[in-house]
């Protein structure tokens, strides 16, 4: 490549070493793909451009490195795309066989933010007229942006993509030659960027801060914002070892990282901004909130229910913040259920893992002379440590006797664990008060709400999930929030 150097390491030798490690055995695997830019350094702009690989149903849990390409900018998508295409294509037209293990790759996905979904699919950008690579409607000019305010549009489709009959296409993406791949149904939504750092992050800046050309009933005064940041530090006490990164006070609100955007809507807000909010606000952040949590987790039961919520969400949010928030992510959001029910829960397409990475890999990297080869061999090291990790830390949910690590959900009820006993734990039952919220749904259908601890002693049960629970400031009652999902904290 013209503006840096590229060396692809092949999907093939990565499923070896998964083999030869004792990872995989024979059977239908899934493969997730994640390709972004990552800038080593702050003094330069030297770039990192790796294919990364997730396998689904596989004992290494962490990212695999496919290729690299190390330069100034972009790589070239033709010359980058190639070898991988090519090596795909192959690997799903005939099963794989090393060391007597058998492998057919089923399902293949793209697992990207909007930019690098873009130039994979070879598309336009979110900000054209047609900018919304799965539907057909046209963006309209509101002041200095496109926003997309209809809620009924014409879906767009694989074949249709791979006939180069879509309005937003540039050229053929030669991801469309791998069977399987669709342009549309392989290229999900990412809940990371969109709904986290995307969405989340921008009520944020509407509710605490100052945003340019928005004069807003929700927007809080110092004193309010004070109180909350002080209520999100009582909170922060009581999160329990999987929150690696806890959500920091509202004066670090914009060094915050997609993490904490995420703990904010899952698990304070409904707490902290009740009593501040406007009564209209408070309750389109719990459609919000309420639909997000239900597809982090395993209530397919309630899928419909968070479906309307998002549409409501999204119908409400002209009224509400004026037709310029109608942004591409806001409208994406309407997007989010189609393959919530195709892929299963938002956590199973998410660039968590990938960014975590990246992260890691960025950190290695300090030799900018020679970055391209210092990351291939940091890549390879950082392989051969998690696969350490892999072997000897089993991903799982730890409980102790003592708070923060001492609430669980079990088959019946909740309880606070007061002793351990292998995989069962005992301790006394927490008795349902009151919801924390009553709209859109009651917080009870999630478990959510203010509990009381009772002198019924449960004896060896096994927990189900975890839960953050901490001391309500205005009564002796307990919050608690049953844990959305186990995958988001791996």
């Amino acid at each position: 490549m013209k503006k840096g150097k590229f060396s692809y390491l092949t999907i093939e030798e990565n499923l070896k070493f998964c083999i030869d490690e004792g990872f995989l055995s024979s059977g239908t695997i899934n493969l997730k793909f994640n390709m972004d830019g990552l800038p080593l350094f702050k003094s330069s702009l030297m770039n990192v451009w790796p294919i990364l690989m997730l396998i689904e149903k596989c004992t290494f849990r962490f990212p695999l490195p496919v290729a690299i390409f190390c330069g100034l900018g972009k790589p070239e998508m033709s010359v980058y795309l190639k070898q991988f295409s090519e090596e795909l294509t192959n690997l799903k037209s005939c099963d794989f066989f090393y060391n007597g293990v058998s492998l057919v790759i089923d399902r293949v996905l793209f697992i990207c933010d909007v930019p690098a979904r873009a130039m994979l699919q070879y598309i336009n950008l979110f900000n054209a007229y047609y900018g919304c690579g799965y539907c057909r409607q046209k963006g309209s000019y509101e002041e200095d942006r496109i926003v997309f305010d209809e809620t009924v549009f014409s879906l767009r489709n694989d074949e249709a993509y791979r006939l180069k009959h879509e309005s937003n296409q540039k050229s053929l993406s030669p991801l469309a030659q791998i069977p399987g791949v669709g342009l549309f149904s392989s290229f999900p939504t990412d809940y990371q960027h969109l709904v986290c750092s995307g969405v989340t992050r921008k009520l944020c800046h509407f509710y605490f801060t100052s945003v340019k050309g928005y004069h807003l009933p929700c927007k809080l005064s110092m004193l309010q914002i004070n109180l909350i940041s002080d209520m999100i530090v009582h909170i922060r006490k009581s999160l329990p070892r999987e929150f690696k990164r806890k959500i920091r006070p509202l004066s670090e609100l914009k060094h915050y990282k997609a993490v904490e955007f995420r703990t904010f809507l899952l698990y304070v807000a409904p707490y902290v901004m009740k009593s501040f909010l406007p009564e209209s606000y408070f309750n389109n952040l719990m459609l919000l909130h309420f639909s997000i949590y239900v597809f982090c987790s395993k209530r397919s039961e309630y899928h419909e229910c968070a479906t309307s919520c998002l549409s409501g969400f999204v119908h409400q949010c002209e009224a509400l913040y004026s037709k310029k928030s109608l942004v591409y992510n806001i409208h994406c959001l309407l997007h989010l259920p189609y393959f919530v029910k195709k892929y299963g829960s938002i956590d199973e397409f998410s660039t968590f893992p990938f960014e975590n990475y990246l992260s890691l890999l960025k950190k290695q990297t300090k030799n900018a002379s020679h970055a391209f080869e210092h990351t291939i061999n940091n890549v390879q090291n950082l392989r051969r440590n998690c696969a350490e990790r892999s072997k000897t830390q089993v991903p799982r949910l730890e409980y102790t006797s003592t708070s923060p690590d001492n609430v669980c959900v079990t088959e019946n009820c909740l309880i606070i664990i007061s002793y351990l006993n292998g995989d069962l734990v005992s301790g006394y039952k927490l008795s349902f008060v009151k919801n924390l919220y009553e709209y859109p749904y009651v917080s009870s259908s999630l478990s959510i709400g203010y509990y009381r601890i009772t002198t019924k002693y449960i004896e060896q049960v096994k927990p189900v999930t975890k839960c953050i629970a901490f001391p309500d400031l205005k009564s002796s009652l307990i919050v608690v929030f049953p844990f959305a999902s186990e995958l988001h904290f791996y």
